[in-house]
């Protein structure tokens, strides 16, 4: 049954996501894009709450532990980087929130914009 391992794949992809953010945000904030930072912040949010999804059914449906494979797109760079391995690592999956960094890259605003 797929169901099951399904759900697994879903939680850890969505806890990986928010690790991920992390430290992208961080990377932001060091670099003084304190906008992008705070946006990252907020898909983390949203990443949290996916989770919460996942986790809710995977307890409500009583799933035992189980190993399952799991593809992780951990690329880390500078602030413009992470925002394309963001919109690269979303651009397969099928929901709403998944254009939000391609929002973000491709607005037309300043450097100095980004990091008021």
């Amino acid at each position: 049954m797929e169901t099951p391992k399904n759900l697994l794949k879903g939680y850890i992809g969505e806890s990986l996501a928010i690790s991920r953010y992390q430290i992208y945000s961080s990377i932001a904030e060091a670099e003084k894009f304190i906008y992008v930072a705070k946006y990252f912040r907020e898909v983390i949010e949203n990443e949290k709450k996916h989770a919460e999804i996942f986790a809710n059914f995977i307890k409500k449906l009583e799933i035992e532990p189980a190993e399952v494979e799991v593809k992780a797109p951990i690329k880390f760079g500078s602030t413009a980087e992470n925002l394309r391995y963001a919109v690269e690592g979303r651009s397969g999956r099928q929901r709403s929130s998944t254009r939000q960094p391609q929002k973000l890259l491709k607005r037309r605003v300043s450097r100095r914009w980004l990091r008021e």
